[in-house]
């Protein structure tokens, strides 16, 4: 782990508490996405397959982004977001739901400027390309 994250090189080699107990307390992280990271860093997993095959990939794929970054693991990030992006190549049809789920992670999780967070601007895109998306909805108004 710590060859993968930042956070835990850090944590593990450095003149903190974790260093001396060899523990880092992850009570704040969501045991399904972190499970992710674990199967990422020591088994071949679907997230290395770049085919998005179901719609409900994307919101894992978002969740991983933000781990990765939660866990300044630049890589596993990277690989979030070349599965993330490959919905938007593929046949893979996401409806106005999903897209507004996206959208509301977007908006209150991501980095506020599109420029600094390259899955802000995907989810982004994918917003102002569909046509249809959440037009009956006030929910992204300030968004």
């Amino acid at each position: 782990m710590v060859q993968e994250s930042d956070r835990f090189r850090n944590a593990l080699n450095g003149n903190f508490n974790e260093s001396e107990t060899e523990k880092i307390d992850l009570s704040d992280e969501d045991l399904q996405p972190f499970g992710y990271f674990v199967d990422y860093l020591y088994r071949e997993t679907w997230l290395l397959d770049t085919n998005t095959k179901h719609p409900s990939e994307n919101l894992i794929l978002t969740r991983l982004y933000l781990l990765g970054e939660r866990l300044q693991a630049s890589s596993f990030q990277a690989v979030a977001l070349r599965k993330f992006g490959t919905t938007f190549r593929g046949s893979v049809v996401l409806d106005d739901q999903s897209i507004c789920n996206l959208l509301e992670i977007a908006c209150t999780e991501l980095p506020q400027r599109v420029q600094e967070n390259p899955l802000h601007a995907q989810i982004y895109c994918t917003r102002f390309t569909s046509s249809h998306l959440c037009r009956s909805s006030q929910r992204f108004v300030n968004c």
